[in-house]
């Protein structure tokens, strides 16, 4: 019997379509699958997105804690000066889980009152403008919302003010009659009670002097009964303003909280702006087909000087000496067995000339001079913040 030479392939679908392959796929007879399970399991961890959701966290605190402090800053009692002296505080103050999560707290709670006091200016600002709407209405006992019964039409408008009442009635004659409600500088406000079928042709009469409809809306009974409720509704705006109000005052009482809880949220979005850095610096490799496996990322991590810390099943620890950061890389790209591509092979890479400067070579040294930067600049400010002697706590501002 001829041996015929086996091909292994690697079939790539979606997942609700394994089944159905598999089965055509043994129905032709001559295919051996082994393990597809397994094989399934790694490239899921392979075609995995590294998670962001950690950066993505670091700076919504971040702008949390800044837009709180914004909010709060104008109401801390006591004099201020153009500079803030600082206070020394130990390692384990900055990194107080218990403490960073109640300033995280509390800048959650002065951004939810200044959203609420948002909410009640404007709601302020609109109940407002319906009294306004309302004032010349005032006097007319009559519901704003009646519009018509079965035989009578009711519309309420307005004339410009020059013109004379009379002439108006004697426009209007006996196809209805009007009503003043009041009247100012520029405009006197008028309700027409007229009969459906004479409705049109007095309208029409007194769109010649100048006629203009006035819809009133969101009304409840006669203008003064709609404008006492506005005024309730007023004076309780004004009440939960107050507590508020009150509320932004104490949490201003809480503003060194604040301050230290920004600094270790610094800390933190450096960290995971380091860790994104050192990310991104691996997807161009790959991109540029500089890396196909672990080893090879693990190779070019450290000739940018980092150090390789502990290596699981689909992660990497890297530990930058400079800076003292330990940043762990999670995702597809660094699971024990994937084997990644790029753009170009390694053997392409191999064959370029030493003297190349193609624009992927340029490319991967402005990145590599970027993430230089990035480490370096770390490194510095953990110098500045965090010089070699002992911390003491409690000292006065």
């Amino acid at each position: 019997m001829a041996i015929v030479k086996m091909q292994r392939l690697r079939v790539l679908a979606l997942r609700q379509d394994a089944e159905q392959i598999l089965r055509l796929l043994q129905r032709m007879g001559c295919v051996e699958i082994t393990d597809h399970t397994a094989a399934s399991e790694t490239q899921d961890i392979v075609l995995k997105r590294p998670d962001a959701s950690a950066l993505t966290a670091a700076r919504e605190t971040m702008t949390s804690l800044q837009g709180a402090l914004g909010l709060l800053k104008a109401r801390v009692p006591g004099k201020k000066g153009l500079f803030r002296i600082r206070p020394e505080i130990s390692e384990g103050q900055l990194f107080d889980d218990a403490a960073y999560a109640s300033a995280k707290d509390l800048a959650a709670e002065a951004n939810g009152c200044a959203r609420s006091l948002a909410a009640l200016n404007a709601e302020k600002l609109k109940l407002n403008a319906k009294r306004e709407e309302l004032a010349p209405w005032l006097s007319l006992d009559v519901p704003l919302t009646l519009a018509q019964t079965e035989r009578l039409r009711f519309r309420f408008g307005t004339l410009p003010a020059a013109v004379p009442l009379t002439e108006a009635e004697a426009a209007v004659g006996e196809l209805g009659i009007l009503y003043r409600a009041s009247l100012d500088r520029e405009f006197q406000y008028l309700l027409l009670v007229c009969h459906a079928e004479a409705e049109e042709s007095a309208l029409n009469a007194l769109r010649e002097l100048g006629w203009t409809r006035v819809a009133l809306r969101d009304c409840c009974g006669t203008a003064q009964a709609t404008d006492a409720q506005l005024r309730a509704r007023l004076a309780e705006i004004e009440r939960e303003r107050a507590e508020e109000d009150s509320r932004l005052n104490a949490c201003a009482q809480r503003c060194e909280e604040l301050y230290l809880a920004l600094d270790r949220a610094g800390i933190e979005l450096q960290r995971e702006e380091n860790r994104q850095a050192v990310h991104d610096y691996v997807l161009t490799l790959l991109e540029l087909g500089k890396i196909r496996t672990r080893q090879d990322i693990i190779q070019a991590l450290e000739e940018a000087g980092l150090k390789i810390g502990r290596m699981g099943k689909n992660y990497l620890t890297v530990h930058d000496p400079e800076s003292g950061d330990k940043l762990r890389l999670k995702g597809g790209i660094y699971a024990e067995q994937c084997i990644l591509t790029g753009r170009e092979t390694a053997g392409q890479n191999r064959e370029r000339k030493a003297g190349d400067r193609s624009p992927v070579s340029g490319e991967l040294s402005h990145l590599a001079a970027a993430f230089t930067s990035v480490i370096e600049k770390r490194a510095g400010y953990n110098r500045k913040r965090y010089p070699r002697k002992p911390c003491t706590a409690g000292a006065e501002h």
